[in-house]
């Protein structure tokens, strides 16, 4: 899934945002970006744009 850089996925058991917790390289112009949430210690991985700047 890619989705835009400020995002954060809701947790889909907890219903709250989940936290970043680690940047990996990707593909091309794209990083890894794995999201925890805090409560129910679930993962989720998105792909994302690299910032251009």
């Amino acid at each position: 899934m890619i989705a835009l850089t400020n995002e954060r996925p809701m947790c889909p058991a907890r219903k709250h945002r989940m936290a970043l917790a680690r940047i990996s390289p990707g593909e091309r112009e794209l990083e890894e970006r794995t999201f925890e949430c805090s409560t129910c210690v679930r993962t989720e991985m998105l792909s994302m744009s690299l910032d251009p700047m």
